[in-house]
């Protein structure tokens, strides 16, 4: 994973983040508290600005934090950037996570463009921990890529 142009405050606030999502999925919650801390929405907003100061964030549309998201088999998931913003990929975190997604329109690959899927119908009740690869273009000077490691909870 390339970290240039990235500050290291920025790599610690994303690694905190993903491990809060991580450790924070423990059985016998109330469904409003899963809600809470991996609510159930057909978008996520990547929030990743680059300027004199980057910053990422992952958010619901009612502006939440989503580092975790809950989704159902056949339903659809779309996150949606900036207009300087191009999401290269979204992938399992390693060879063996495969997400359990369709296309269902435009899988990024062009600034502001969302990348849109859908849940299998037959996808396993479980987490699945995945990578969104995106490049920042400031107003002036180099793209900024990040690798965002959140975690999605699918169930």
């Amino acid at each position: 994973m390339s970290r240039a142009g990235v500050s290291p405050a920025l790599i610690a606030l994303v690694a905190v983040a993903s491990l809060a999502a991580l450790v924070s999925c423990t059985e016998g919650f109330e469904e409003a508290d899963f809600d809470a801390i991996a609510p159930s929405v057909d978008s996520v907003r990547v929030n990743f600005s680059c300027g004199a100061v980057d910053s990422i964030a992952l958010t619901t549309p009612s502006g939440n934090p989503a580092w975790s998201v809950r989704r159902k088999p056949n339903n659809p998931i779309t996150w949606v950037v900036p207009a300087n913003v191009t999401i290269n990929s979204i992938l399992g975190k390693t060879p063996t996570d495969t997400l359990p997604l369709d296309a269902d329109g435009p899988q990024g690959g062009a600034a502001g463009t969302p990348f849109k899927s859908k849940v299998k119908a037959h996808a396993a009740e479980k987490a699945y921990h995945y990578v969104i690869d995106a490049t920042c273009q400031p107003v002036s000077g180099s793209a900024r890529r990040l690798v965002i490691d959140p975690e999605m909870i699918v169930h």
